[in-house]
């Protein structure tokens, strides 16, 4: 089964490339097995986006900067997203 639909996460998450949890320096944080960066809360998705910020040097280059509103939004509708499929796929018993 994807890790997508599993539904043992609960908390939103993005899915995260090796190359970004080391360029951005979560790859401790990131679920290792599946490549996932937990964006809990508000609060989480601001720290987040600082970090990313600072690394792109997004102070001097503002148009490579991400917003914590669109990584917690992009969390949020990857969870949404994962709920629905789910759901479907447990109405239809039917492993996709």
């Amino acid at each position: 089964m994807n890790y997508y639909f599993s539904r043992s996460r609960g908390v939103p998450a993005l899915p995260l490339r090796a190359l970004a949890q080391t360029r951005y320096g979560f790859a401790g944080e990131a679920r290792a097995e599946q490549g996932q960066l937990q964006v809990a809360d508000y609060a989480r998705a601001q720290e987040l986006a600082a970090t990313i910020n600072r690394v792109r040097n997004a102070e001097h280059a503002p148009e490579s900067s991400v917003r914590a509103g669109e990584l917690y939004a992009a969390a949020l509708v990857q969870e949404m997203l994962r709920l629905i499929v789910a759901g479907y796929l447990t109405a239809t018993n039917t492993d996709a």
